[in-house]
């Protein structure tokens, strides 16, 4: 996805930025993506596998709601910390430029070229 982003002219994000964890101060939440703009706005894309939400094989991994619940949260307490926009992108978007295109454009995820 990195190269894909410099390859469509995009500025370079900063990788695995951390932001507080309220929930747990020692966990703090890494995103995959981020983009501190002057302006003051902070945008964040994730790449979202979605082997994580499927996987039920071992008893003891949370449920699928569970993990939905904490991926909104979590996203709550990334707006809180002057997140503007979270920008999800999946596989199919990496296999089609354009749509990966179009979700950083409509997030405000800057051009330099």
């Amino acid at each position: 996805m990195r190269g894909l982003l410099i390859e469509r002219g995009f500025a370079e994000p900063r990788l695995q930025t951390e932001f507080n964890n309220p929930d747990n101060p020692m966990a703090p939440y890494r995103v995959d993506f981020c983009w501190r703009l002057a302006d003051g706005r902070v945008i964040v894309a994730e790449y979202d596998g979605m082997a994580k939400y499927a996987d039920t094989s071992k008893p003891n991994r949370a449920t699928l709601q569970s993990k939905l619940e904490y991926e909104r949260r979590r996203e709550e307490h990334l707006k809180n910390q002057q997140v503007t926009v979270v920008q999800h992108v999946v596989y199919e978007d990496l296999i089609r430029p354009e749509r990966l295109e179009r979700k950083l454009m409509a997030a405000g995820v800057p051009k330099i070229r």
